[in-house]
């Protein structure tokens, strides 16, 4: 898989496939993506391209950032 942002690399499984390995950013690993409802392979590649300002996409990095300050509120409040 080449070095740079937006190099993708099909995810095969029993000669189908079933995700894409993209590089959100040069030089970084690769985010594994797949088709949801609705949208196709591409149009994943696209969107998490376009939310992309770290490796990880936004829609994916604030969700996981607030339910982690969550976690650590309510683990302070139980001690």
């Amino acid at each position: 898989m080449d070095q740079y942002r937006g190099a993708t690399e099909s995810i095969i499984v029993e000669e189908q496939e079933v995700g894409i390995a993209l590089r959100t950013q040069d030089k970084v690993k690769p985010i594994f993506i797949s088709v949801g409802n609705r949208i196709t392979i591409s149009e994943c590649v696209k969107l998490s391209l376009d939310f992309a300002k770290y490796r990880v996409p936004e829609l994916t990095r604030q969700p996981d950032i607030k339910v982690r300050e969550y976690c650590k509120r309510i683990s302070i409040k139980g001690d």
